[in-house]
């Protein structure tokens, strides 16, 4: 969110979408609490929106009507979110950690940013903003990327890999 506003200052009309639900316990809670509070202290108000849960099926709305997918992690192993980021073509912005780096080549196919860096989070949003190049290439190294990661790929490795142990 304090990255988000460095954006706005530069790109007045952006819109940052904020999907999925907090974890019911009192941590998550409060914490989520205190974004929704820094949205105000930083007059955010008009700019970010909290979605909560999305059905998988409005998905292609959200992702559609983005430019970029932030996911901040301050850990990770894999990513559904991800994931499902790249089967939409889409360019990702995420945190530098060993469970990323299995997946995305910074300015390949998506970029890194330290976990807490927001300067460097907002640096990262408005190259993606300000360079339509960078952007199509990531998009297209994507798809291309998704299909190598379809269900049919995958089930195809796994069954040669299969047949070469029991061979």
């Amino acid at each position: 969110i304090r990255a988000f506003r460095k954006v706005v200052d530069r790109f007045s009309n952006a819109r940052l979408i904020i999907a999925g639900e907090p974890a019911p316990t009192p941590e998550s809670l409060e914490y989520y609490k205190k974004l929704l509070v820094l949205v105000k202290e930083l007059r955010l108000g008009n700019n970010i929106r909290f979605v909560g849960y999305v059905p998988e099926h409005d998905c292609r709305k959200y992702y559609g009507a983005s430019a970029v997918v932030l996911l901040p992690y301050s850990q990770v192993t894999q990513s559904a979110a991800l994931h499902d980021a790249i089967s939409y073509n889409m360019p990702v912005i995420v945190t530098d950690l060993p469970g990323f780096r299995e997946v995305i080549r910074e300015r390949v196919n998506g970029l890194f940013v330290k976990y807490g860096d927001a300067d460097g989070m907002a640096e990262k949003i408005n190259l993606i903003f300000s360079s339509p190049a960078l952007e199509k290439r990531i998009r297209k190294n994507n798809k291309s990327l998704a299909e190598k990661l379809s269900w049919e790929n995958i089930i195809d490795i796994y069954v040669k890999l299969y047949k070469r142990c029991l061979s």
